[in-house]
């Protein structure tokens, strides 16, 4: 009988959790947890709905919404990004590019994309916006409205959802790992291995127990599809010369999966000899690598 119980309950949370009533304004969004869970929502023709999310600074996340309704079919779902007011499109700090729109940083999964007859091109059933709000880790709690719609609602008339259900889910993509320039040349090393480019940044961050981190240096990451590039940074180049290391993604090309897998080590130049960090995502373990895929 336990096993039985247990069984149920995950095949129930497979299905994701249903959002509540009532969240068709900004100021009565569903809140989502940014850990992956998803939730679903049925989207009749020309209806809106908002969900909130809380972000960190010095972090990444991946907002990405499925139309479940027909495998076969063109479902379009309108998906863009707002600030806390619900009226300013969402902007990330890199050149404040707008992200409102889920567009230039945006992709679909190749398994999220309608094949059928007379269907083709990225992006029919699915929408994946990478996102971080600020470089800076002391920023706390910024708000990010999400919008999913029908696009009848905003005036289309053609490809629009037809009393359709789709799953949302806001999951982080952060790899975390360590670095230091105490006598060590320090090494990052980031692969793409998917055949579609990725841009990110690499953020080295001050050890500052007092407080939040502040930032030491920043490396740009712009890959072309499986790309590497690999960072090096010489023995004491840096002050503070030692801390934690943040592997963000924040923009894709225009569709098409990413996968990054990220390597930290040190190389002694007094010892001769290396020291690997372990890289990982916050809070779930696992490998130096990210699939955004899943």
């Amino acid at each position: 009988m336990l096993r039985k119980t247990a069984f149920l309950a995950i095949f129930l949370a497979s299905f994701g959790r249903a959002a509540l009533a009532g969240n068709t304004t900004p100021g009565a969004a569903q809140m989502l947890v940014p850990d992956g869970s998803q939730y679903t929502e049925d989207l009749g023709t020309g209806t809106v709905h908002w969900f909130s999310t809380v972000l960190e600074g010095g972090h990444s996340y991946a907002v990405e919404v499925y139309n479940t309704s027909d495998p076969l079919a063109k479902n379009t779902t309108g998906v863009d990004l707002w600030e806390a007011n619900g009226t300013t499109p969402f902007l990330v700090e890199s050149g404040g590019v707008n992200t409102g729109s889920c567009t230039i940083n945006a992709s679909a999964s190749p398994s999220l994309e309608a094949t059928a007859a007379g269907i083709s091109g990225p992006g029919t059933d699915g929408t994946r916006c990478l996102i971080y709000p600020l470089l800076d880790n002391s920023a706390r709690n910024r708000v990010v409205r999400i919008r999913i719609y029908d696009p009848e609602s905003l005036g289309a008339t053609a490809a629009a959802c037809q009393n359709c259900t789709a799953r949302i889910r806001v999951r982080e993509t952060t790899i975390v790992s360590r670095w230091s320039v105490n006598g060590y040349n320090m090494f990052v090393a980031v692969h793409n291995e998917s055949d579609v480019p990725a841009r990110g940044a690499v953020v080295y961050y001050a050890d500052t127990p007092a407080g939040p981190a502040s930032t030491v240096a920043v490396d740009s990451i712009s890959l072309t599809g499986l790309g590497s590039v690999q960072f090096v940074h010489d023995s004491l180049s840096l002050n503070p010369n030692h801390g934690s290391v943040h592997v963000l993604v924040y923009g894709t090309g225009a569709f098409g999966a990413v996968e990054l897998d990220v390597q930290t080590y040190a190389f002694s130049t007094t010892a001769n000899n290396f020291n690997v960090f372990v890289a990982h995502r916050p809070n779930h373990g696992g490998p130096a690598s990210v699939a955004f895929n899943q």
